[in-house]
């Protein structure tokens, strides 16, 4: 992959552990045009730079993907508001049936959140 100032600030826009759709990055990078963000985007996601997220329903969100890092979501059922979930990965693997080949998993989890109780 060839090195990109465009691509690297929409890189940068990530650094901060921020889950965003390809919307907000363009709001972030107004001085980048929609289509080099959406190809951008689905690059960085096919070479494991960011994960790809649905945390709503038909809207793609996008993450830095950071190896070992195996968080999740909790998604509250009132105010929107996405919270990080660490997951034990090895606990996944435990309840899997003997011989699947694991190689990732998305897990949103619903309900309400602090605020809103």
């Amino acid at each position: 992959m060839k090195h990109s100032k465009k691509r690297q600030q929409i890189i940068s826009i990530f650094e901060k552990g921020d889950l965003l759709t390809a919307t907000e990055v363009c709001s972030l990078v107004p001085e980048i045009d929609r289509a080099t963000i959406y190809r951008n985007l689905a690059m960085l996601s096919a070479k494991g730079i960011l994960r790809e997220v649905n945390v709503k329903k038909g809207i793609t969100s996008y993450e830095l993907n950071k190896q070992g890092d195996y968080h999740q979501h909790f998604i509250c059922d009132d105010c929107e508001k996405i919270i990080p979930v660490e997951v034990d990965v090895e606990k996944i693997k435990s309840i899997l049936p003997q011989g699947i080949d694991f190689e990732d998993f998305e897990l949103n989890l619903k309900g309400i959140c602090p605020d809103c109780k």
